[in-house]
């Protein structure tokens, strides 16, 4: 990497941006930050007028008749100042070129140098943004003093804060003379810009930030010349760095440590420059051994790919298999750490093997393709070139240097796996089983042999077309027909674990959750064996073949998300996913339907289709998260990241309301909300405050834009509010959510509850850990009118929990830990025995909801983790729960999930857009109604952990991906339980159905310390 004082050298550099974004500001602290001399064109003019050069003669002439100065005379100008001692060193140039041709001559003025323009720095900013910062501007005259109407406001407005006297405004700060100027340069200088970048020396800075994060962002770019690609690096060298120090202390690494260790480690020794890609691939599987990593890695890391800079270039690194070994070499390891190696005996004996996200496959083979029509025929390669034809082309349309019976093959395909291929090499002679094509039996693309539907009457034509074009064609007259399904040799059967290698598993399978001992059964697959649709060069979505040809854009999809295992409250199946407008349009077959069998309806894949690789992944729908405090903008990067699509919740910023609760107060700031969220790839609800006993406010704030109201305790949760916010939010159909009073102020939980006089409402962190009335909130959960939610601090109960409580309490609501009343408070929310309950009342069903509490007492990208968490522990202490008695997890798992879909979804009354994995209808109009496409896919062994991808509205919005520069990307019926629930006030034993609710606290949990960095 360059690393250099660019003062060590001449440098040329050269600044340019639209007016106001910064050029002069910046300028002077660069010119003396890297002593270079600071030449403005304007300045230089006026200079070469005044000393009467000869350049400055003839530009003064020029402007005597009105005349612009010449782009020569500038150049020439700007070359008679390069001259001077004080630009030897180099120089910045500020104001010139303003346009392409100028550009061109100042390359050539400095070509004859022997010179050239080193970086081009843009100022980049929006034009609204230079409109509000220049249009504010005001000065008083006589003394020069500025102000701002925003940034830097009189205390009076329109005067002077020392005379008193009035306030102008430049012309040039006109908003008619800026949008004048505006024009001029988008114009004139744009082009400029896209000059220098195809020349490679441009650098956009984010000339809208304080001018001292630009100046910080200038020195990076100037001092080490750093790319994206290099920054990207940094970050993995840190993680990889992080790894080593753990390595060193004897620590067994997780899947993302040892990531980070090896490719970090490979591109220490690319820098070292001594080895070979095929060297590096090898020397990666030496690095660890399985005692050095956590029991699951192995199965975890299949490669490790990473690009480095050879004497040669870019070339990428792929290590297969890189832990391959018991002991591997520290060594290497930790080569150019400077860290001690540790001895062996630091690390412990190799663990039981962990295999997560791993397949138990059902009984019995697959038949591909059955009860269809099949003949065996001999094919010749007469070609000087191998041939390689996929599952799905139209056999009799295949190269015509391939010699057999096309008669027999007309309307037939291979009879292999989809998506696999046959290869003829040159001279080769082999025998193939081909299989009639399914669906409407229309031949399209190829060769345009046949280009229309299969018909017997139509033979001759074809024929006549065979030989005219000369394709080889000989009869075999003594070729075996018959039917798949009836014997060999015609029927092609496959193993299900080599099935579900290609397509993921099929019905029977079943699949283990991350490394949770959660394991889902495929209830249902929707594929027809043999017609799976598959993306890929020589696959199955191709023209004619998978993908369909004629069919108008209206009737194909817009995106498919193929051969995915839904895990949903709906059903745990395998299905290809139609989404089109943005919305799930159907869910089943999806494929061409002139070929092939079993095509859902509106479920066509056409030109205009994208294809998302489901095979071997889970999808299920985007979370919602319904107890959010909009604190930072950051907690949406977060939700995203962990598979969250949707927050409900409130707030304005990290004030001391929205510190604590979740309401979004005022309707001027419910509008700028709504506003500073639009471009944020999320569904965004927000809830006014609802602690009002009269009801005029709280109808201006949902007139505003709220989704709900909140009561919390912090704001006065007393009957009284209760009563009128329920009464107000019955108005206008949205949903009450309600804190309760842990203090008991006004009443007991029992006083609550006959306040909400019948009518739903949506209680939160309804154990009470995280607030409502002591002890016994939790009984809230028995009532039927009552919608109770868990937020994640106390999911699942561990023997953690309660020490890290008290405090995330005391700041949350700011308390005071001096004051004795404060601290009684906060203790008498913390019960470890109503958090053992609440672990029960979630396998029973009795809690509907689990959300973040985000910031608040929560973490907004653990509520998915935490779920399956709970669900986890919960079977390891309370065993199967599903009624039928079957030998899977389903039920529990259909009845976590929709913790965080389809429940909240309901609770707040957006389920007929989100909270699961189900089709759009279309209703009379041929308006589509139904599900957004807010989707999440998993990599089994990560499910509940790490994402694959986010699907928001149909559009990837959020994926798992690597160096950027790199060559290749590498419902509540489910919980309805009402049971009666007391709590004893002085012990907090809590009783369902007179049934001590109690659980052992967890000792470890799974999706934690396999994956997670920190």
């Amino acid at each position: 990497m360059e690393n250099y004082q660019i003062s060590l050298c001449v440098y040329s550099l050269l600044v340019t941006g639209p007016p106001g974004s910064g050029k002069g500001t910046q300028s002077p602290i660069i010119k003396d930050e890297f002593c270079l001399c600071h030449l403005a064109t304007g300045d230089m003019l006026r200079a070469a007028v005044a000393a009467k050069t000869p350049l400055g003669i003839k530009a003064k002439e020029a402007m005597n008749k009105g005349e612009l100065v010449s782009d020569d005379l500038v150049v020439g100008i700007i070359d008679e100042a390069m001259k001077k001692p004080s630009c030897q060193k180099g120089f910045i140039l500020d104001g010139f070129p303003r346009t392409v041709v100028q550009a061109q001559k100042l390359d050539e003025m400095l070509e004859k140098q022997g010179a050239k323009i080193d970086k081009v720095l843009d100022f980049a900013i929006d034009d609204s943004i230079l409109e509000e910062r220049i249009t504010g501007r005001w000065i008083h005259p006589s003394s020069g003093r500025s102000y701002h109407t925003k940034f830097a406001p009189p205390k009076v407005s329109g005067v002077d804060d020392v005379t008193g006297e009035p306030l102008i405004q430049r012309k040039d700060d006109t908003a008619e003379v800026l949008k004048s100027r505006l024009d001029a340069f988008h114009k004139q200088t744009e082009p400029v810009i896209n000059y220098y970048a195809k020349k490679g020396v441009l650098a956009q800075l984010h000339a809208e930030k304080p001018p001292k994060e630009v100046t910080t962002e200038n020195s990076k770019k100037k001092k080490m010349k750093l790319t994206p690609r290099e920054v990207e690096k940094l970050g993995l060298h840190n993680a990889g760095f992080l790894a080593q120090k753990r390595l060193a202390r004897g620590l067994k690494l997780n899947y993302t440590e040892t990531v980070a260790l090896i490719a970090t480690q490979i591109l220490e020794f690319v820098r070292d420059g001594d080895r070979t890609v095929a060297e590096l691939m090898d020397l990666g599987k030496q690095f660890l051994g399985r005692r050095h990593v956590l029991s699951a890695v192995p199965h975890l890391l299949d490669t490790v790919q990473v690009e480095g800079t050879f004497p040669d270039g870019t070339k990428l690194i792929t290590v297969h298999d890189p832990i391959a070994s018991e002991n591997g070499n520290l060594e290497l390891a930790l080569h150019g750490s400077f860290l001690p190696v540790p001895s062996s005996d630091k690390f412990a004996s190799i663990e039981d093997d962990e295999n997560p996200g791993h397949i138990i496959h059902g009984y019995g083979d697959i038949m591909l393709n059955p009860r269809r029509k099949a003949v065996v025929i001999k094919v010749t390669n007469t070609g000087d070139r191998p041939v390689q034809v996929g599952s799905h082309y139209h056999f009799i349309e295949v190269n015509p240097f391939l010699v057999f019976d096309r008669m027999r093959a007309y309307g037939m395909r291979l009879n292999i796996l989809a998506g696999t291929a046959t290869r003829f090499e040159p001279g080769e002679c082999k025998s193939v089983v081909l299989v009639s094509i399914g669906g409407n039996r229309v031949i399209r693309g190829g060769n345009g042999i046949v280009d229309g539907p299969v018909d017997d009457a139509r033979w001759e034509e074809v024929f006549r077309t065979l030989n005219e074009r000369g394709f080889g064609n000989k009869e075999e007259a003594n070729a075996s027909e018959g039917i798949t399904g009836e014997g060999l040799p015609f029927n092609m059967v496959v193993s299900r674990e080599a099935y579900a290698n290609m397509y993921g598993p099929t019905t029977g399978d079943k699949i283990q959750l991350g490394d949770t001992d959660l394991y889902a059964e495929i209830e249902k697959d929707f594929s027809v064996y043999g017609e799976e649709c598959v993306f890929g060069g020589g696959k199955v979505i191709r023209d004619g073949m998978g993908q369909s040809c004629g069919h108008i854009t209206a009737e194909s999809l817009d995106t498919v998300i193929t051969n995915a295992l839904v895990i949903d409250y709906s059903g745990i199946y395998k299905a290809d996913i139609g989404i089109k407008g943005g919305l799930i349009v159907s869910i089943g077959k999806a494929g061409n339907p002139d070929v092939m069998n079993g095509v859902s309806p509106n479920m066509i894949i056409g030109v205009n289709t994208e294809v998302i690789a489901g095979e071997g992944k889970i999808l299920t729908a985007g979370a919602i998260d319904c107890h959010v405090h909009f604190i930072c903008p950051q907690l949406a990067y977060e939700a995203i990241s962990s598979g969250i699509t949707t927050v409900v919740g409130g707030g304005t910023g990290p004030s001391e309301g929205t510190r604590a609760t979740t309401c979004t107060p005022a309707p001027f700031q419910m509008k700028l909300m709504l506003q500073s969220t639009d471009e944020l790839p999320l569904n965004f609800g927000f809830t006014g405050k609802g602690n009002s006993s009269k009801p005029d406010e709280l109808h201006e704030i949902i007139k505003a834009g709220a989704m709900g109201l909140k009561l919390h305790e912090d704001w006065g949760t007393t009957p009284a509010a209760i009563d009128n916010c329920l009464t107000v939010a019955e108005q206008y159909d949205i949903q009450v959510n309600i804190h309760t009073d842990t203090l008991n102020e006004s009443g007991f939980v029992e006083h609550t509850i006959a306040a909400f006089k019948g009518r739903t409402i949506h209680t939160y962190h309804s154990e009470g850990a995280g607030g409502g009335h002591a002890p016994d909130i939790i009984k809230v959960c028995g009532v039927k009118n009552v919608l109770p939610s868990s937020t994640n601090p106390t999911r699942p109960f561990t023997f953690n929990t309660i020490d890290e409580h008290l405090d995330m309490l005391m700041v949350c609501h700011h308390l005071d830990k001096n004051i004795p009343e404060d601290v009684a408070f906060a203790e008498s929310r913390i019960r470890a025995e109503t958090i053992a309950a609440e672990d029960i009342l979630h396998d029973m069903g009795a809690i509907s909801i689990i959300s973040s509490d985000s910031q608040a007492m929560g973490r907004i990208g653990e509520v998915i983790t935490r779920t399956w968490q709970t669900a986890h522990k919960m079977k390891s202490q309370r065993g199967s729960i599903d009624p039928t008695g079957s030998n899977n997890d389903n039920f529990r798992i259909k009845r976590y999930i929709a913790k965080y879909t389809i429940n909240p979804a309901i609770a707040n009354g957006i389920s007929q857009y989100v909270g699961s994995v189900e089709a759009s209808f279309v209703m009379c109009d041929r308006n589509q109604v139904g599900k957004w496409a807010d989707l999440v896919l998993w990599k089994a062994p990560f499910f509940g952990a790490k994402p694959e991808m986010i699907i928001k509205g149909g559009v990837i919005a959020w994926a798992n991906m690597g160096d950027p520069n790199a060559s290749i990307p590498t419902p509540e019926p489910l919980n309805d339980a009402l049971p009666n629930i007391t709590v004893d006030p002085e012990t907090y034993t809590v009783t369902a159905d007179g049934e001590v609710l109690t659980c052992a606290e967890a000792t470890t949990v799974p999706l934690s310390k396999n994956y997670f960095l920190f």
